[in-house]
């Protein structure tokens, strides 16, 4: 189907008089999923069109209320004032991007932005379901000891600078762990500063898989054995436990 006619197809469903809560939901969520800037706007001179209401993306893309952006429509594309699903392309004295789709706006922007919280909170359940379920094991534990790995070879760029930590478990949320030893990349290089640095006394939730053999003898770690820990989203706050144990069950 071409994205006019989606777009079309979308806009007659989302907003016919008959239309109930849930496929409203299933349209802004198929629409938010590939869109990492959401504003409602109106359209001016030529591809600008005037950004009102940033719903997301402020953050992250920037903060472009009350300022002008250029779109590039899809053919077909009509609206006027409109809640735009975009995606940059382009940042010079204005922002350039591509539309990923539009919907007219209700007339109170609550239901848009409430459909919009449920579509990012089932996709954030997806995405740990699946990596609750990739993992070996998920317990609530804490740090006793951290320290680096002793190594003979010269450190290299990108070195991840392997540490070894041991945990104590408190809980078991999924399957009994066949090792309390976790090891992580204690560098702060611009391909590792985002793997979680582990420190005694630090507490939380461990999402544990097996050792990566492919990463580990790419950088060249030393003969250990333990579960790898270099994914952030691996590393939950206490905060989380009853959303992961309901996620596993």
């Amino acid at each position: 189907m071409r994205r006019s006619a989606f777009l079309a197809t979308a806009l007659a469903v989302a907003f016919s008089l008959s239309v109930s809560a849930q496929t409203y939901d299933d349209v802004v969520a198929a629409l938010a999923a590939r869109s990492p800037f959401i504003f409602l706007g109106t359209t001016g001179t030529g591809t600008a069109v005037h950004v009102e209401t940033i719903f997301r993306g402020a953050s992250t893309i920037g903060a472009f209320t009350n300022q002008d952006v250029l779109i590039v429509r899809p053919s077909g594309a009509q609206s006027q004032h409109a809640i735009f699903f975009v995606t940059p392309i382009n940042y010079g004295k204005l922002m350039t991007a591509r539309e990923d789709g539009e919907l007219a706006p209700p007339e109170n922007l609550r239901t848009f932005s409430d459909a919009l919280a449920r579509a990012d909170q089932a996709a954030s359940d997806r995405k740990l379901r699946e990596l609750l379920a990739s993992a070996e094991t998920v317990v609530v534990a804490r740090v006793v000891r951290a320290a680096g790995l002793t190594a003979e070879w010269r450190p290299s760029e990108h070195d991840p600078h392997w540490s070894l930590a041991a945990i104590e478990v408190e809980r078991i949320l999924k399957s009994e762990p066949r090792t309390n030893d976790v090891i992580f990349a204690g560098s702060d290089d611009i391909r590792w500063f985002r793997s979680p640095k582990l420190h005694a006394g630090d507490e939380g939730i461990f999402l544990l898989r097996r050792e990566n053999g492919d990463l580990l003898k790419n950088t060249r770690v030393p003969e250990v054995t333990g579960y790898i820990l270099v994914d952030p989203a691996d590393f939950r706050p206490l905060s989380e436990e009853e959303r992961i144990v309901a996620l596993l069950h």
